[in-house]
């Protein structure tokens, strides 16, 4: 998460990098706290999963899947009614 990234001059999303002015750094941290959020729910922690998911949208307020698998989160961590 806290690696060091730099700019693959023959990567293939090269082109993102040029188009868009975009951190790699940031976007790495992004995703690997996405993947640790998801890993989190899998392990049935939802609640760390979710704050995992809260810090990736704040960082990416766009970020959908971390969008939709928060709402899932929650509804883990909330208790059954009416079952």
């Amino acid at each position: 998460m806290n690696a060091d990234v730099k700019i693959d001059y023959f990567a293939t999303s090269l082109p993102n990098f040029l188009l868009f002015d975009d951190d790699p750094g940031k976007r790495n941290r992004i995703e690997c706290l996405f993947l640790r959020g998801l890993a989190r729910v899998g392990l049935d922690r939802p609640a760390k999963g979710a704050a995992d998911l809260e810090q990736v949208l704040t960082m990416d307020r766009n970020h959908f899947f971390a969008r939709m698998e928060l709402d899932r989160a929650s509804s883990m961590s909330r208790p059954c009614s009416g079952l």
